[in-house]
């Protein structure tokens, strides 16, 4: 049953921990020091209080201060909602330690390189109830799989404008160009990158749109259809290995290669011209209009208290 909203203005709680002090010293000096308040913000707050019942809480006589009956019913009350305030938490608390069941979502398998997953698994220890099913998927598959009611939530690395689907950002990506240690590539000229030897797995045509039109945004010719691909593979780890093996080149999240560049097993290679980076930003993707279960959220909001920064308005 619906309440209006004058039954929640009926009483406010915030004005309960003047009262209390009040009522157990009978001395509004007194009660101040107990609340950590001025004597006039006591007296204000009583006041209000006592405006919105419609009674007297307190009898004043010189400098005595007895409570009225209506002021005695009121400290029971206050007992009772403290002691309900308190066995509720309680529970809150004891459901979100059992949270059980199975919670589906789909990434692309850069983002299974990434450190959120361990970070998640860390905070997943509390909730063994939660059962995880953990798919890599490229972003169109994800969409779809949403879509048909597969999936509880997917990262994506696009963003898709799909009727049905709500996709808020997650976190920011760094896109870089990395080759073999020993070989001496030149990308600050297209006809020589054309002439490299490249490594190519699923979804890699997009990073490297996204970084050939960052580093040469005046070329209206896509780069990748005219690769010499000497190397594909159906995984990102796949093809770190190939370009560590000489293979070829390819563009990667820098974070899916930095244990190889520190190693110097891998080189990073920026243009000349361009030192700036070439970000781009992973979503995630929940069917919109749809309230995900409270273990799906849950696990969402592992993943979002990773990036406080970011904005999911």
């Amino acid at each position: 049953m619906a309440r209006p909203i004058r039954d929640f203005e009926r009483l406010d709680p915030t004005f309960f921990r003047a009262f209390l002090a009040a009522a157990e010293t009978l001395n509004f000096t007194k009660a101040a020091q107990k609340a950590s308040m001025t004597q006039s913000g006591v007296s204000q707050h009583i006041a209000k209080l006592e405006a919105q019942l419609g009674v007297d809480l307190f009898v004043r006589n010189n400098k005595m201060v007895l409570l009225t009956n209506a002021g005695r019913e009121l400290v029971l009350h206050i007992e009772h909602y403290l002691d309900d305030t308190a066995a509720l938490c309680e529970r809150l608390q004891s459901l979100e330690t059992t949270l059980t069941g199975n919670v589906t979502y789909a990434m692309p398998g850069s983002c299974l390189l990434a450190p959120h997953l361990a970070t998640m698994l860390t905070k997943r220890n509390k909730f063994q109830g939660i059962e995880l099913r953990i798919l890599i998927r490229s972003n169109e598959e994800i969409v779809k799989e949403l879509l048909g009611g597969h999936l509880d939530f997917g990262f994506v690395t696009t963003m898709f404008d799909v009727p049905g689907l709500r996709i808020v950002p997650f976190c920011n990506e760094e896109f870089v160009f990395v080759s073999p240690m020993e070989s001496k590539v030149d990308i600050s000229n297209i006809d020589y990158l054309l002439k490299e030897n490249f490594v190519t797995y699923p979804g890699m045509e997009n990073y490297f749109d996204a970084w050939q039109h960052h580093h040469f945004p005046k070329s209206k010719k896509r780069l990748f259809d005219s690769l010499n691909i000497k190397g594909h593979i159906e995984s990102i780890h796949g093809a770190i290995t190939l370009i560590v093996n000489g293979v070829g080149c390819s563009v990667i999240p820098r974070h899916c290669v930095e244990n190889e560049a520190f190693k110097d097993r891998i080189s990073v290679l920026i243009p000349n011209n361009k030192k700036n980076s070439v970000m781009n930003t992973i979503y995630i993707a929940t069917l919109a209009g749809q309230r995900p279960t409270r273990r799906a959220q849950q696990v969402m909001d592992w993943f979002n208290d990773m990036h406080p920064e970011i904005s999911r308005k």
